[in-house]
C-alpha cells in the first residue's frame, strides 16, 4: 500500500460531524482540571467555539484573577457585544483588588444564575459604595443561588422584601426575587434582620446561616438567628443549615451542635467542618446530629450540590426520627410492637 493510501485511511478528528466535535470540546472545556483553558489555544476556530463555555463559570480567588477579568471586560476587543452578559452564569468572588472593578464586573453579568460573593480583603464592604442598597447593580441581579454576607447590606436593607405588596414605603431587595438557595455568612451579634420577612421568599428551598470562624458570638448566632428564623420559614423551604466553619477551634462545639439542628426544628441541620467530622467520626453523636462541609473561601459549584444533598438526607432522617418518637409516645408501646403494628397496617390486616 502506498503512503498516500495509508494517509487516506487515517482517522482525522476534523472529519467528525460538527456536533460531535462541539460535544468533545464542550466536555474538555468544562473539565475543572485539564484541559479546560488549554482548549482555547488549539486554534482560533476552537477558541471561538469554547470561549462561551470557559466563561460560563468564573472563579475569582486572587487579586490577579480579578484584575485580568476586569481588563478583559473593560477592553473586550476580541469579544462580541454582550458576550459576558449572555454567557456568564456563575460568578464566585473570593478576592477584591478594587471596589470599582467589582462594580464593573457585576454590571457586565446581569443574568447570573449563581453568585457567591465571599470577599476576602482588608477592606470591609461596610461603608463602601458596593453595599446592597447603595449601588444600582443589586437591583438588576436576580440569581437563583446566592451567597452574600449580612454585612454587605445597608441597615435599611437587612430584610427579604422583594415587592411592594404589603410593604408600602419600605425599601426593597430585588436581589432575592428568584433565589432558591441562599447562604448568609453571619457577622457579629447586634446586626439585626427583619426575620418575619423571610416568609416572603416563596421560591426559597435551601437556606444556610454561616457562623463567623471566631470564638466570640458563635453561641448567640446559633441560639438567636436560627430561632428567630424558624417561625418564618417559607412554605417551600426544605432545609435550613447552620454552618460552623473551622469547628475544631470551638471548645463548645458539641454543645453548639447538640443544642441546634433537629432539636430546634426537624428542617434545621448543623454542618461542621470536614476535618472535625472525620476526626471524631467514631463518635455516635456527630453522625446523629450533624453533617460535614468543605471549609473553603470559595466552595462553589464543585461541592455545593453534594453539601445540600447531605443536608436534605439529614432532614429526612430527623423527620423520620420525630415521627418514630411521636408514634412511640402516642401508642405507648415498645419498638417491636410498633414495628409489627406498622407492618400489619401496611398489609391492611390491622385489627
Amino acid at each position: 500500500m502506498s503512503k498516500d493510501n495509508e494517509t487516506q485511511g487515517e482517522f482525522r478528528f476534523q472529519d467528525l460531524p460538527g456536533d460531535l466535535i462541539y460535544s468533545v470540546f464542550e466536555a474538555a472545556a468544562d473539565d475543572a482540571e485539564k484541559p479546560n483553558w488549554n482548549c482555547a489555544l488549539v486554534s482560533k476556530r476552537v477558541k471561538t467555539l469554547v470561549e462561551p463555555m470557559l466563561y460560563r463559570h468564573i472563579v475569582l480567588n486572587t487579586y490577579k484573577g480579578m484584575e485580568l477579568l476586569h481588563r478583559t471586560i473593560v477592553y473586550p476587543s476580541s469579544k462580541p457585544s454582550g458576550f459576558f452578559s449572555t454567557h456568564v452564569k456563575t460568578l464566585e468572588i473570593g478576592a477584591c483588588s478594587s471596589w470599582p472593578d467589582v462594580f464593573d464586573i457585576l454590571s457586565a453579568v446581569p443574568h447570573l444564575s449563581a453568585l457567591y460573593f465571599r470577599i476576602k480583603t482588608r477592606d470591609s464592604i461596610e461603608h463602601s459604595d458596593l453595599e446592597v442598597g447603595r449601588h444600582p447593580v443589586w437591583e438588576v441581579l436576580k440569581p437563583k443561588r446566592l451567597c452574600i454576607a449580612n454585612k454587605s447590606f445597608l441597615p435599611s436593607h437587612r430584610h427579604f422584601h422583594t415587592s411592594r405588596c404589603g410593604n408600602v414605603g419600605a425599601s426593597l431587595n430585588p436581589l432575592f426575587t428568584n433565589v432558591t438557595h441562599l447562604e448568609l455568612p453571619w457577622g457579629p451579634p447586634g446586626e439585626s434582620w427583619a426575620c418575619p420577612s423571610l416568609s416572603q421568599l416563596t421560591t426559597l428551598t435551601h437556606l444556610c446561616f454561616s457562623a463567623p470562624p471566631t470564638l466570640s458570638g458563635i453561641h448567640d448566632a446559633a441560639s438567636d438567628i436560627v430561632k428567630e428564623a424558624i417561625p418564618h420559614f417559607p412554605i417551600a423551604l426544605i432545609v435550613c443549615v447552620f454552618s460552623i466553619p473551622f469547628t475544631q477551634w470551638f471548645v463548645n462545639a458539641r454543645e453548639l451542635v447538640e443544642a441546634t439542628g433537629g432539636r430546634l426544628h426537624p428542617r434545621v441541620v448543623v454542618a461542621v467542618s470536614e476535618y472535625y467530622y472525620n476526626s471524631i467520626l467514631g463518635s455516635e453523636w456527630i453522625k446523629k446530629r450533624a453533617i460535614w462541609r468543605v471549609t473553603s473561601v470559595c466552595e462553589g459549584r464543585l461541592h455545593e450540590d453534594a453539601f445540600w444533598e447531605r443536608a436534605e438526607a439529614k432532614v429526612r432522617e430527623q423527620i423520620l426520627e420525630e415521627v418514630r418518637v411521636y408514634r412511640m409516645s402516642y401508642f405507648d408501646i415498645c419498638p417491636v410492637d410498633l414495628f409489627c403494628l406498622s407492618k400489619q397496617t401496611k398489609g391492611g390486616t390491622r385489627r
